[in-house]
């Protein structure tokens, strides 16, 4: 009797153990987090604006609301390594100054999105803990809204560049996992006056927490 609830027992622990280790998967996931983002504009130059011109009042910030969606692939190369590829949407953050009152009042906001094409490269340990770095291109559209004086317009430029980032995640079980990452997206460094480039998109920063589900194709 003692025997064989012992080995009941071995039996049981290690059922326990393999189905508590995680690896790998090779299947289809969707993915979908938010978080908030960083647009390079020349937003801290407004005090100084607001300054020479003797405006009233001003606000600005280069911090906005960043969310993503998307469908990928991804294949186990062993059973901690994995490599993938994700296509899907980005809102990458937004830009807004405002200046009141004074000699030439101004207001703009800019705003960054991205359809974006991403391979990654993935290392998880049996824990569930896993690290990835990513790299692909994204097509930014960046809409610029804004007045000054007594002049208004808009404009809208898109173009393709590379974007990139590294993230850190946890797996839940086979099919359920979170991380937390960062992407960045090329573009101008429009954070000074002086060097801003209206041809180029504004580079932008993204810091996102994400739901991850993955459909295994092997059980």
């Amino acid at each position: 009797m003692k025997k064989r609830i012992l080995a009941t027992l071995s039996l049981v622990a290690i059922l326990l153990s393999q189905a508590s280790a995680v690896t790998a998967q090779t299947g289809i996931f969707l993915t979908g987090g938010a978080g908030f983002g960083l647009v390079s504009a020349p937003v801290q130059n407004t005090p100084l604006y607001a300054a020479s011109t003797f405006a009233s009042s001003y606000s600005y910030s280069n911090l906005g609301a960043a969310f993503n969606g998307g469908v990928g692939y991804q294949q186990a190369l062993t059973q901690n390594f994995s490599i993938g590829i994700e296509a899907g949407y980005n809102q990458l953050g937004s830009a807004s100054a405002n200046v009141d009152g004074g000699l030439d009042p101004l207001s703009f906001d800019i705003k960054n999105t991205a359809w974006q094409v991403l391979g990654n490269l993935t290392y998880l340990w049996n824990s569930g803990w896993n690290v990835f770095v990513n790299a692909g291109s994204a097509h930014v559209t960046q809409k610029i809204t804004g007045s000054l004086g007594s002049l208004s317009g808009s404009s809208s430029l898109s173009q393709t560049e590379f974007a990139g980032g590294l993230g850190v995640g946890y797996q839940f079980s086979r099919n359920l996992g979170v991380n937390a990452a960062w992407l960045h997206v090329s573009g101008a460094n429009n954070s000074d006056l002086t060097s801003v480039n209206l041809n180029k998109v504004s580079a932008s920063d993204t810091y996102t927490a994400n739901l991850v589900y993955t459909f295994p194709l092997y059980y």
